[in-house]
């Protein structure tokens, strides 16, 4: 999947470890707006979409404890294994009529810049997304590069995740179908990027709103095994909060509800951590330990800058053509290529659904 590549055909190549190394990657300069939702679309546990619906939000409950997370794992319906191209966020966007060639440089799943953001710290998984402009914004697609793991273990520990959403949604009588879903698509600006993202959300406070922005109500469910010793801490502060943060400050979601599980699966606790609050515990928790392993959001933030802009820029000189952005974790490389044949199709796909958006 990401092997050696004819230098001839690479249209840009990063080299994150040197990117990391060059001074002032952490700098704080970088503007980011607070995400603000402007669409968004329900899914329902056959897959079907309604667009502007909010069916699929269920409202927070806080769940019952000492409950085993692996009940009804018998009757877990998993979510089917098919692709979900961004077409379905533009037709969100169209059913709003928002004109998205004026008001977006890029149009994304949260996905993409959840890999992004976090490759500085990636040493392990590469991702691949494809990407195209069309009239005058780039649209960029999810492409899955590891097939779902077939270890009952690992099926197991994600079924405890989906459990907990039914636990703290309510529906802990039901059986869990990893199918439906709601997804709140919001307007956010990086830098002098204009993006709209789609972001899958777990359910909501049910608190009114506010401030007129639903993402403020929004919450993001989470599961892992209890911390017991020192090692187990590192290891959340580095890896798990890294991504937790990313993931909800990215969606603009202010609340994490972390459901802390036994080796058996039994729900031990729950713990409320505010997003804007984890950057800050993690660096007292580095400080303290002496750790090396640190991470900095700045330098998230800033490599998300540095690779849409790239992205940006080789769209522009190859407008209408496919072009293929992959990190190769072995090179510690981001590189982009055109895409040929019949993968080539994003661009046409969204070129046709403007189309038809005109004619209706």
């Amino acid at each position: 999947m990401y092997g050696q590549q004819d230098s001839s055909d690479i249209l840009f190549r990063i080299n994150v470890s040197d990117w990391v190394s060059s001074p002032g990657v952490n700098h704080s300069r970088t503007h980011v707006s607070a995400p603000f939702e402007v669409s968004s679309y329900s899914r329902d546990g056959n897959r079907n979409v309604t667009f502007g619906s909010k069916e699929q939000l269920a409202t927070y409950t806080e769940p019952k404890l000492n409950v085993n997370l692996g009940e009804k794992f018998e009757s877990y319906i998993p979510k089917r294994d098919e692709d979900v191209g961004v077409e379905t966020v533009v037709k969100a966007l169209q059913s709003k009529q928002f004109d998205i060639d004026t008001q977006a440089d890029i149009v994304t799943y949260r996905n993409n810049m959840n890999k992004i953001g976090g490759t500085p710290y990636e040493n392990r998984d590469g991702w691949e997304l494809d990407c195209a402009l069309v009239a005058k914004t780039v649209y960029l697609d999810i492409r899955k590069t590891n097939k779902e793991s077939t270890d009952p273990q690992q099926q197991r520990f994600m079924y405890y995740g989906y459990r907990f959403e039914s636990l703290c949604t309510g529906l802990e009588d039901e059986p869990v179908n990893a199918n439906s879903e709601y997804c709140s698509i919001s307007r956010l600006r990086i830098a002098n990027h204009r993006i709209l993202m789609a972001s899958e959300i777990d359910c909501s406070s049910g608190a009114p709103d506010k401030g007129g922005n639903p993402l403020n109500g929004y919450i993001e469910l989470k599961t892992m095994r209890v911390i017991e010793n020192e090692r187990a801490l590192n290891s959340m502060y580095r890896f798990r909060f890294l991504k937790y943060w990313l993931q909800s400050y990215l969606g603009g979601v202010p609340t994490i509800m972390l459901g802390l599980r036994s080796d058996a699966g039994d729900l031990l606790h729950v713990k409320k951590v505010k997003t804007h609050e984890i950057p800050r515990e993690a660096r007292h928790h580095f400080d303290k330990t002496r750790s090396n392993n640190r991470w900095d959001p700045f330098v998230c933030i800033n490599f998300l800058d540095c690779i849409l802009a790239s992205i940006r820029e080789v769209c522009h000189d190859h407008p209408g053509c496919t072009i293929r952005v992959r990190f190769d974790p072995s090179s510690k490389q981001v590189t982009a290529v055109k895409v040929t044949g019949v993968d080539a199709g994003l661009a046409p796909r969204i070129s046709q659904l403007r189309q038809e958006a005109t004619a209706g």
